[in-house]
Formats: C-alpha cells, structure tokens, sequence
C-alpha cells in the first residue's frame, strides 16, 4: 500500500438511519467482489483496482452496508496528470 495508507483504520457510522463501514480493500473482498460481479468489466474493475493498491500505487476504498457492497473510491498515490505530480 501506499505510504501512509498502511496505518489507515477503518471507518463506520450511520448516515440518515444506515449504518456503514469504510476500508481497504482485502483480498478476501476481492474475492467476493469477484464472485458476486455478474459483468466482466465490474470483475476487471476491481481486480484492477486491488492489482494497483497491492503495487502501492493506491488504496482501494469500499463502503460496506451490512454485508452489502454500497460504494467504492480509488485514492492514487500520485496524480494521473503530469503537470500536478
């Protein structure tokens, strides 16, 4: 992971009555995200996605509800835009 990602801690609370939790994504997520993505393009995504925070070149986000996937981020390490790195 990239630097400082190492110590981040996951998240939770609630917003308007539902609880959440946000963090990094595992491997054993992956694998449920691998096994639930009925679409190619959405198991490449995160396949993708984990790839890029395992080389330490991201974090990949997930926001959980329950047991149920309610959102994901991608936080580079470094901009895609050579004028801003």
């Amino acid at each position: 992971m990239p630097h400082g990602y190492e110590a981040a801690q996951p998240a939770s609370g609630t917003i308007s009555g539902v609880r959440y939790s946000i963090r990094p994504c595992s491997a054993a997520d992956l694998a449920r995200l691998l096994g639930a993505a009925p679409d190619p393009r959405d198991a490449r995504h995160h396949a993708e996605r984990f790839g890029m925070q395992e080389a330490g070149q991201a974090a990949y986000l997930l926001a959980w509800s329950g047991e149920e996937l309610a959102g994901r981020c991608t936080v580079l390490a470094a901009s895609k835009y050579e004028k801003v790195r």
